[in-house]
Formats: C-alpha cells, sequence, structure tokens
C-alpha cells in the first residue's frame, strides 16, 4: 500500500507566489496506490504538469472528500476528472450539494462504513469548522484489507469517537494535520493541530496500540509562515518518530 503526497500545505500556501528554485507546498492532496485520490483539490493537475506525470490519474476509480474548504475541494477539478472517464465519489452532503449537476456523489456521514473499488473505509469524525453551518467533517481509515492508512487532515485533537473506532480498528499508518508548528497562543488550535498536541495524541495511540508497533506517522497540511524551513520541520517532527511529508513523497505502509 503506498502514498503519495500530491500537496502538503494549508490554506496559507498561494499557487500564484511559487518562484522556480523555491521550495513550495501545493494544497494538501493524497493519492493512494494509483487508484483512491483523496481530496480533490485546486493544484493537484499542477502537480501533475511540474512532475511531468500527465497521466497520474488515469486508474483511479474513486475519490473520498474530506471536507468542502476550498484549499481540500474544487468542483473544477472534479468536474475535468469526471470528463477523463467515469469514477466515484465519496463525500459528504455539503460537497454533494456543490457537486449537483457535475458528478453523481455518495454521500457519507460519520460512522459510516462503505467500499471504494478495493479498499474498505470508515468515515470518521473531525474536529474541524466546516463551511457552512452542520457540514459534517470528515476524516478516513482506509484499508486494503492487508494495511491501513488513518487520513486526519483537517482536525485538531481527534474527537473521542474518532479515537474509539481507531481503538477497535488499529492502523498501520496515522496521517496527521500539523499545521501550526511550535506556535503557542494560536485561536486554530480549536480546529487544527500544533507540534505539542501531535505529541500527545502519537503517545496515546502508540501506547494503546491504536497505532500498530512499528507503525508510521506522517505530518503535513503546514502553515507557510509556521514551516519556514522544511529541513528545521523535518528534525523538529523526527523527535516524534514522525516524518515531514513534502510534495511527491512517496511511501510504503
Amino acid at each position: 500500500m503506498k502514498i503519495k503526497f500530491l500537496g502538503t500545505g494549508a490554506a496559507d500556501w498561494n499557487i500564484k507566489d511559487r518562484r522556480d528554485g523555491e521550495f513550495f507546498r501545493r494544497l494538501s492532496s493524497a493519492l493512494i496506490n494509483d487508484d483512491l485520490l483523496i481530496d480533490p483539490g485546486p493544484h493537484i493537475f499542477d502537480f501533475c504538469e511540474r512532475e511531468n506525470c500527465p497521466t497520474l490519474f488515469e486508474n483511479v476509480t474513486d475519490i473520498i472528500v474530506t471536507h468542502s474548504h476550498a484549499d481540500h475541494f474544487c468542483a473544477d477539478t472534479v468536474k475535468r476528472l469526471f470528463n477523463e472517464k467515469a469514477r466515484r465519489i465519496w463525500c459528504n452532503e455539503t460537497v454533494a450539494e456543490k457537486l449537483c449537476g457535475i458528478a453523481e456523489c455518495n454521500a457519507v456521514l460519520a460512522g459510516d462504513g462503505f467500499c471504494a473499488g478495493k479498499y474498505s473505509v470508515t468515515a470518521l469524525k473531525a474536529n474541524h469548522t466546516p463551511v457552512m453551518a452542520g457540514e459534517n467533517t470528515l476524516l478516513y481509515n482506509i484499508s486494503d484489507g492487508k494495511k491501513s492508512i488513518f487520513y486526519g487532515l483537517d482536525s485538531a485533537w481527534l474527537p473521542y469517537e474518532t479515537w474509539s473506532a481507531l481503538l477497535k480498528a488499529p492502523v498501520d499508518c496515522m496521517i496527521l494535520d500539523v499545521t501550526l508548528g511550535d506556535a503557542e497562543g494560536d485561536y486554530r488550535i480549536f480546529e487544527h493541530n500544533n507540534i505539542p498536541m501531535v505529541d500527545i495524541m502519537l503517545q496515546t495511540a502508540r501506547s494503546q496500540k491504536a497505532l500498530k508497533e512499528g507503525g508510521k506517522a506522517v505530518g503535513t497540511h503546514f502553515s507557510k509562515y509556521e514551516h519556514k524551513c522544511h529541513e528545521k520541520l523535518s528534525e523538529r517532527l523526527e523527535q516524534l518518530g514522525m516524518l515531514a511529508a513534502y510534495d511527491g513523497m512517496e511511501i510504503e505502509i
């Protein structure tokens, strides 16, 4: 089971500000193996163009969406993907409404389990501010029958319901929101994590075996202004036994 990071930045990364030769993060998105896309955001085709992989999404059969924020979901991106070939999309009701007339959606709620192609997926509750009141923002536990990945963007402290689900179905890899670095006194901790928050959650996940022994932990969704140097970020997260994702990084679970 492989995961490729197509974008690792939080919403404050502006692609118009990119300069050739400078380190840059696109908005967060990921591809599992070559057939399951997570978050069809506005930058995924830019990844294909810059990385010279025009057929990257050729085998994608299923798309899952965490929530409707513009850095994770772009209706034009979905339209282009569906113009290329028929696919299935799994999302909350708010996203489904935004895609009315563009794509036929499978609306899911936190706690729902479903099959996305060859993967068994459980939608889990996120701790994140929705675009619209009542939006059901989601995290996902994804399994191919042998390995499993918890995709935890965007969310601050994991809700108890989500923690309970992880205890019942431990994972081989936890991918967590690390938006805020070591920032203190930042109001965004109520919907995103800083590094000390992630440290506590990972210690607990490991001790309680929600993250399997030897399992990988990966941080992503990094704020431009809180993470100015990838090398220093990598060193900081290494202290937590965690990898710092970057655009184009691919890991085997």
